[in-house]
C-alpha cells in the first residue's frame, strides 16, 4: 500500500487496546484517523500522539477511514502550555471548537493555517481567552455562519447587535430568544472577528459574560 504525508495537529487521541491509540488530525484536506501503536518508553511517539501536537504524519491509507500511522516528524509539541492553566485550557478550546465543527475529507486550509498561527502566538499572549473567542468567531465565519452585512436581517435599517438562527437583528426587531449583546460587547466582538493582528485582539478585556456570550453563539450558531 502506498504511504502518504500530511501536516496535520494532533485533535485528540483515544486508547484502544495494548499500545494503541486512535488518534484524530486536523489537515488542510479535513479530518483525518489514524491507528498509532505507542509505546510508554517512545517518548517521541507519545508527544507525536499528544493533543495540540503539529507534526508531519507518514501513513498508510485503508480502505476503511482508519488509516495506519508510520512515523512522524514533530514540528510543534507545544509543551509551553503546560506552564499555564489558562493557555492550555485556551488551546483545548481551539482543538474542541475543530472536532464539533470540521468533517473528513472537507478542505480548510485557511481555517488549517489560522489555528496553527494561534497556537503558535498562544504562549505569548497576556489573555488566551480572547484568542479563544476570536478563533471561535473566524470559524463561525470561515463557515458562512455569521451574517455579515452589518444591518438587521429583519427590517434592514438599524445596525444588528443580536443573533438568532443564523440571522442578525437589530435591538427593536431581535426575537426574545436572541442572544444580544451591548454595543461594547459588539465592539468587541467585530474586533475578534476581523482583525487580523493578535496584538489588538490580546489588547481588548472584556468580561466573563462576553466570552460565555460567544461560546453560547458557538452552541446555537453550529451545533443544533
Amino acid at each position: 500500500m502506498k504511504i502518504e504525508t500530511t501536516e496535520g495537529i494532533v485533535l485528540k487521541t483515544t486508547p484502544y487496546q495494548d499500545h494503541k491509540r486512535i488518534v484524530t488530525l486536523f489537515t488542510e484536506e479535513g479530518l483525518l484517523t489514524l491507528m498509532a501503536t505507542v509505546y510508554p518508553k517512545h517518548s517521541h511517539a507519545l508527544l507525536l500522539t499528544s493533543p495540540s501536537c503539529v507534526a508531519e504524519f507518514c501513513y498508510q491509507r485503508n480502505a476503511s477511514d482508519l488509516h495506519f500511522l508510520k512515523e512522524g516528524s514533530i514540528i510543534s509539541s507545544h509543551l509551553r502550555y503546560n506552564t499555564s492553566y489558562a493557555r492550555l485550557e485556551t488551546a483545548f478550546a481551539f482543538l474542541q471548537t475543530l472536532l464539533l465543527s470540521q468533517m473528513p475529507a472537507k478542505p480548510a486550509p485557511l481555517l488549517y493555517q489560522l489555528c496553527k498561527y494561534y497556537l503558535e502566538h498562544l504562549p505569548h499572549v497576556a489573555h488566551p481567552k480572547n484568542l479563544a473567542s476570536s478563533f471561535t468567531l473566524k470559524l463561525l465565519r470561515h463557515e458562512g455562519l455569521l451574517p455579515l452585512e452589518g444591518l438587521c436581517s429583519k427590517c434592514h435599517l438599524h445596525p444588528s447587535d443580536a443573533f438568532f438562527q443564523g440571522e442578525a437583528y437589530c435591538q427593536n426587531c431581535r426575537p426574545k430568544e436572541s442572544l444580544s449583546f451591548e454595543p461594547q460587547e459588539w465592539e468587541c466582538l467585530q474586533t475578534f472577528l476581523f482583525s487580523k493582528e493578535l496584538k489588538t485582539i490580546d489588547g481588548l478585556k472584556p468580561s466573563e459574560t462576553f466570552h460565555q456570550k460567544i461560546h453560547q453563539l458557538f452552541q446555537q450558531q453550529l451545533i443544533k
